[in-house]
């Protein structure tokens, strides 16, 4: 009793009160004190699989890199936690207003198999996402996919917005004039 108590979120003294009851009194309880725990188990894995998912897309965008050709991204986190949440149909990149969407289920379907490709590398780039893997001759491009009104629920965001660059100012160096070198030599 006093190891079910906390399991079925029943104080153990109610739990022995209950334990006397016959069978079929007590079995639709027990059933639906399993149904709830059920319930609570299969949210709470929902709850953490998003949190995942979500981190991943702000470390995702945190470690992006805006390239001439698009952005490049860590492969592995993107066919890592990027895709915990099964709940999700689309992942959408914004790149900086414009959205690229690819099927959830088939970025798992490449991960399971390219994982383990040592030299993989990712952009995404208004055209497509693309992944290559040994030394470019291998490839994978997915166009942007359209997402549906009612699919608009059904997606995870990763927002890649382009950091402003920062300038360096250096000085100038100062010209030098043929008279700056005969005062050089005429004054001691």
């Amino acid at each position: 009793m006093a190891e079910l108590a906390p399991i079925f979120g029943i104080e153990e003294h109610i739990l022995r009160g209950v334990s006397d009851q016959p069978d079929h009194l007590l079995g639709p309880k027990v059933v639906h004190a399993i149904d709830q725990l059920r319930e609570r188990s299969a949210h709470d894995l929902a709850i953490r699989k998003n949190t995942i998912a979500s981190v991943a897309a702000r470390a995702l965008a945190q470690g992006a890199r805006w390239t001439v050709d698009g952005v490049s991204l860590d492969p592995a986190v993107l066919l890592g936690d990027l895709l915990a949440d099964d709940s999700l149909k689309f992942v959408v990149f914004d790149l900086d207003g414009k959205d690229v969407a690819v099927q959830r289920s088939v970025l798992l379907a490449a991960a399971r198999v390219l994982r383990t490709k040592q030299d993989l590398t990712a952009l995404v780039a208004p055209k497509g996402l693309h992944l290559r893997w040994g030394s470019s001759r291998g490839g994978i491009n997915w166009y942007p996919q359209r997402v549906s009104a009612e699919e608009r629920d059904l997606v995870l965001r990763v927002e890649l917005v382009r950091q402003p660059e920062r300038v360096h100012v250096t000085a100038r160096p100062r010209p030098r004039w043929s008279w700056d070198a005969f005062l050089e030599v005429a004054l001691p």
